[in-house]
């Protein structure tokens, strides 16, 4: 199975300058996935030992770990607020029916609906950003499982090949 560890690495260095809030754990997991896109660009990623590349590999799912736990509060945070979305306009809907009856006389469903949503907009901003962050995250600690896996055929890719020139000794 070929894998193109450039075309990997950039999808996953994408997600991380879309926007997403530079956390510790993402700028370590984003160094090291700049090393070996530079050895890649350069050529030299066969010469890296595989004791390096395993390094690596280790660092990256420890990082990943913690970005999924990241990842897991920000899809909270983001449900959170969808929920406290629907809680506000279910606590609002009397309310502006009963100022928009007075006012006007009468008031329809979607009077109400249209009063609530417009009141409702900053809250749905701020529940729009916190779903794209949370997407962010997912998407990155996929990619970097993506990469972790490139990185685990290298290494037995690696290992075959030394295996092999041992037997050839």
């Amino acid at each position: 199975m070929k894998i193109d560890f450039e075309k990997e690495i950039k999808s996953v260095l994408d997600i991380v300058n879309s926007g997403i809030e530079k956390e510790t754990e993402i700028v370590q997991a984003s160094e090291i996935l700049e090393t070996f896109l530079k050895a890649i660009s350069e050529k030299t990623l066969d010469k890296i030992p595989a004791d390096r590349i395993a390094s690596a590999n280790i660092k990256l799912s420890i990082l990943n770990t913690n970005i999924g736990l990241k990842a897991s509060e920000a899809v909270f945070q983001a449900n959170m607020s969808y929920g406290f979305k629907k809680f506000e306009y279910a606590s609002e809907w009397k309310p502006t029916k009963e100022r928009i009856s007075k006012a006007f006389g009468k008031a329809t469903n979607d009077d109400v609906d249209s009063e609530i949503i417009k009141n409702q907009w900053e809250t749905t901003k701020k529940e729009m950003e916190l779903k794209l962050n949370a997407d962010k995250l997912v998407a990155l600690n996929k990619g970097i499982e993506g990469v972790m896996i490139a990185l685990g055929y290298k290494l037995n890719s690696l290992r075959s090949e030394q295996i092999n020139a041992n037997r050839q000794k």
